[in-house]
């Protein structure tokens, strides 16, 4: 179980921009999410939305995704406090095609109010009513996704809201601690 306290985006949604992917780069799971984000997604929502902003955070970035950096691509690499990088966008991606178990970089933002847009793989564990509109399986439905999240308000609070209730219920550390004495049988 994963303890992660939920804290909204302070920043409205409205006064936010673009879209990050958050990674630890150095294992091939979130390295390879990147480059599907920037090689295969990234082109069908550019193709709709010119000036959409993807900013790329996380520890270990190899220095072949960081020459990726170009006026749509923010390289942010390590952050750390969540909280800044959350305030300037609208939504996440974790476009992950492998890889197991719940999924950090999903819960993060879902625990901000921030939307993630994500692949069947990064949404393993979670509700999908905790992640509206949110789930695709290959690179045109994956920038579907990203744009109505991005430009359809309604869309973007409902799935914020989704995402921060089930912060709120199932990631709070009270939430942890009640399935932890659940599991080890103790009262």
């Amino acid at each position: 179980p994963w303890h992660v306290p939920a804290a909204p985006a302070a920043t409205p949604s409205a006064k936010r921009h673009g879209l990050a992917f958050l990674g630890s780069y150095g294992p091939p799971p979130p390295l390879a999410a990147a480059l599907t984000l920037l090689d295969a997604v990234m082109p069908r929502v550019w193709a709709a939305a010119p000036a959409m902003r993807l900013l790329l955070a996380g520890s270990d970035l190899p220095a072949g995704l960081a020459a990726r950096a170009s006026p749509l691509v923010e390289i942010i690499g390590h952050v750390p406090d969540l909280a800044g990088l959350w305030n300037q966008v609208r939504l996440t991606a974790a476009p992950l095609r492998f890889g197991a178990g719940l999924k950090g970089k999903v819960l993060s933002s879902l625990a901000a109010g921030l939307p993630c847009v994500t692949t069947p793989i990064g949404a393993e564990g979670i509700p999908h009513a905790a992640l509206p509109d949110s789930i695709a399986s290959d690179p045109a439905d994956l920038a579907a996704a990203i744009l109505r999240l991005h430009d359809d308000e309604a869309a973007n609070r409902a799935a914020s809201e989704a995402g921060l209730a089930y912060a709120r219920a199932a990631l709070s550390e009270a939430a942890i601690d009640a399935a932890m004495r659940g599991v080890c049988n103790l009262t």
